[in-house]
């Protein structure tokens, strides 16, 4: 009983986590379109290779990863939910034999 309680808080923090994550992997993808979108043409040489340099490290995926092992995001989100239905279906099953 002690573990269906903490359940929801874990599966909460989760999510917070991997919310945040997604929404900086989102926003992070946005940059290379926006400093495509600006006036960058009619800007001076300067502005121009600095423009450049940051669109092409935009093009580059940022990932947040959790111990270096798995990429935290929403998909990773959902297959631990997934999972974790899983393995609650298959003790429920275990247990009712």
């Amino acid at each position: 009983m002690k573990c269906w309680a903490a359940l929801p808080v874990l599966g909460v923090q989760l999510f917070l986590y991997c919310s945040g994550a997604q929404r900086l992997t989102d926003q992070a993808e946005a940059v290379s379109v926006a400093a495509y979108s600006c006036a960058w043409p009619e800007a001076g040489g300067r502005v121009q290779r600095s423009l450049l340099l940051v669109m092409g490290r935009a093009h580059r995926p940022l990932v947040l990863t959790a111990g270096s092992m798995f990429s935290v995001n929403r998909t990773t989100f959902l297959s631990l939910v997934n999972a974790t239905y899983s393995y609650y279906t298959v003790l429920k099953h275990v247990n009712s034999q």
